[in-house]
């Protein structure tokens, strides 16, 4: 009654083949672990330079709003900071902002930015620059303001006078 054949056998994994491929996963899955943490650190260490660019940017736009006695507009692009010992000037550029402090220029940023200002009415002086840093995934924005005193305004005031 019991006709079992001795020579059908089940077929299975043995435990040596399971546990070279689980070995073998372990590896890969490794592999692709290292592989992302350099791509995540290269990435990181990417979005870290732009943030201190635009720091040392918005630091140095801040101290010429905050030092000028003027600031005005010598040419397209051309920013002139005032005050009674010396002239800074900003250049902004089609990918470039450069800096000129005395004999010294620097290129304060380098990349993609767009950059407005904002006159005060009857006169050249510029009370507000904003400079725009387009960023993944966010936008840098460097807003500066200028309040100008009342006798510098109406020292740059265009008063006609008739008689």
């Amino acid at each position: 009654m019991n006709n079992i054949n001795k020579d059908t056998r089940l077929k299975a994994f043995t435990l040596i083949e399971i546990s070279v491929t689980i070995l073998l996963s372990f590896i890969v899955i490794g592999m692709l672990y290292l592989a992302l943490n350099i791509i995540s650190k290269q990435v990181n260490s990417k979005r870290s330079k732009q943030i201190d660019d635009v720091a040392l940017l918005k630091m140095a736009l801040n101290q010429g709003f905050f030092d000028a006695a003027e600031i005005s507009q010598e040419d397209i692009g051309l920013l002139s900071f005032r005050d009674s010992l010396q002239v800074r000037q900003f250049e902004f550029q089609d990918t470039l902002i450069i800096g000129v402090f005395k004999e010294n220029i620097d290129t304060l940023y380098a990349g993609q930015y767009s950059w407005q200002f904002e006159n005060l009415k009857d006169c050249n002086l510029i009370y507000k620059l904003v400079v725009e840093i387009p960023a993944r995934p966010d936008t840098f924005t460097i807003i500066c303001k200028k309040d100008y005193s009342l006798a510098n305004r109406l020292n740059h005031k265009k008063i006609s006078f008739e008689y």
